[in-house]
């Protein structure tokens, strides 16, 4: 404090003639963000000044640390993240380990992950598991919760196995101290049907989300948010068992009372419109899906930003459909902005940007465009075996549509090659 304030204390007057004099000389700036909103920015010479010349263990350092967590307020409607992307080098720039408090990594990690930043985030909600443990054990509820976190950030990495397996350890830990029906535990179940879902294991993800569906219709009441949520997760897993007429009928009511209590510029709607618009392309009515999905497309443009990796996703579902019309040109822009925008964020090893990339390869294939597509192919089985072997069901799929379609045109060496390799990799 007497950084700040000469006193020692806590005094508003002393903090502003500070400031003032920071100003005067240049050393702060005032930045204005959305509506009336004022931030103050450190030069940037002074910021590589504090970065190269202070040592690492130095107070200034963890002040800034410091003061950079309590800058951040965390939510689930990316309401702060225009300003949170701001900070983020400040963030990558500090040094994981002087983070000393559990709430500063936790505050890091969010930020990060908010905006898709996985690999960082992962390394920051390490330390604030490693930090819970040491100071309150690895049984209690804030050390569950840490590894709750940790494991969303290992899904965003591509870590899907990983990920399930310390949701497993999280729901254990969550019955051991509340039970099956408290809704911390049945959260957990939700998010561990996902990663079945991911893993390629359908018919589990479809029992998991029946399961919570039945214990929070019980406990919470069929109109609590958690029992709109769970309808909108049980769509996408029987989406991949093939009920598709079941899935569009749920995701048509949940998106129906989700506006109604939300608005459209909410993070949970739009996520249920992206996911109709793709079940409706699937059942082959088409035109409605490119209504919700260009409608989900600038809405998440608004809500989170061109480059964010949400509203890519978005892009990608509505190239699918285009795709589907045989409007191939569309489709292969839109694929194309895709992978190079995952690529931008996750770098060209993770699963999700390799599926964007076979995705533009099947754009090249529909358009005749062999050339490119067998070199694309080419460099998309370097990549995948250099991978660490992801277990990233929706990759292999897409691995083995690409490989049929280059077979169907007459490639058959690349496509078999492919096939091979999907063989390899999971075990068959």
């Amino acid at each position: 404090m007497a950084l700040i304030c000469p006193s020692g204390a806590w005094s508003e007057f002393d903090f502003n003639e500070m400031i003032q004099q920071c100003l005067q000389y240049s050393l702060l700036q005032i930045i204005t963000g959305d509506g009336a909103t004022k931030y103050y920015t450190i030069h940037v010479l002074v910021q590589s000044w504090l970065r190269l010349d202070l040592p690492q263990d130095h107070l200034f350092q963890r002040l800034l640390i410091r003061i950079l967590a309590c800058d951040i307020t965390a939510d689930d409607n990316y309401e702060n993240l225009i300003f949170h992307r701001s900070i983020i080098p400040h963030i990558e720039g500090a040094v994981v380990a002087l983070n000393t408090t559990i709430a500063d990594s936790f505050a890091f990690g969010f930020v990060l992950e908010e905006a898709r930043h996985s690999l960082p985030a992962v390394q920051y909600l390490e330390r604030a598991l490693v930090l819970c443990i040491e100071a309150l054990g690895d049984t209690h509820p804030d050390t569950i919760s840490a590894m709750g976190r940790l494991a969303a950030s290992l899904d965003s990495c591509g870590e899907f196995r990983a990920g399930m397996e310390l949701k497993l350890r999280v729901l254990q830990g969550r019955k051991r101290l509340f039970g099956e029906e408290h809704p911390d535990t049945l959260r957990v179940m939700s998010n561990l049907a996902r990663s079945f879902d991911w893993l390629g294991m359908y018919e589990e993800a479809v029992k998991m989300d029946e399961l919570v569906l039945g214990l929070r219709r019980r406990v919470q009441g069929d109109d609590h948010p958690d029992v709109l949520l769970t309808l909108a997760n049980l769509a996408v897993s029987l989406k991949k068992v093939g009920r598709l007429e079941e899935a569009v009928e749920l995701e048509a009511e949940v998106l129906k009372i989700r506006t109604q209590l939300y608005g459209e510029n909410n993070v949970g709607v739009l996520t249920v419109m992206g996911n109709l618009g793709y079940s409706l392309c699937e059942i082959g009515k088409h035109e409605d899906a490119l209504v919700l999905q260009r409608r989900s497309v600038e809405l998440w443009r608004g809500l989170a930003g061109e480059d964010h990796a949400d509203t890519l996703s978005a892009i990608a579902s509505l190239a699918h459909t285009l795709a589907a019309l045989k409007r191939d040109e569309e489709a292969m822009e839109l694929r194309s902005k895709a992978f190079e925008g995952f690529r931008l964020i996750h770098g060209i090893h993770h699963p999700v940007t390799l599926l964007t990339k076979i995705n533009y390869t099947l754009s090249l294939c529909a358009m005749d465009r062999m050339d490119e597509a067998v070199q694309s192919s080419r460099s998309i089985l370097r990549t995948a075996t250099q991978m660490s072997g992801s277990d990233y069901a929706a990759l292999y799929e897409g691995m083995e549509n690409l490989s049929q379609s280059l077979a169907n045109l007459g490639e058959m060496e690349v496509g078999d090659d492919l096939h091979q390799f999907v063989i390899r990799m999971r075990g068959f």
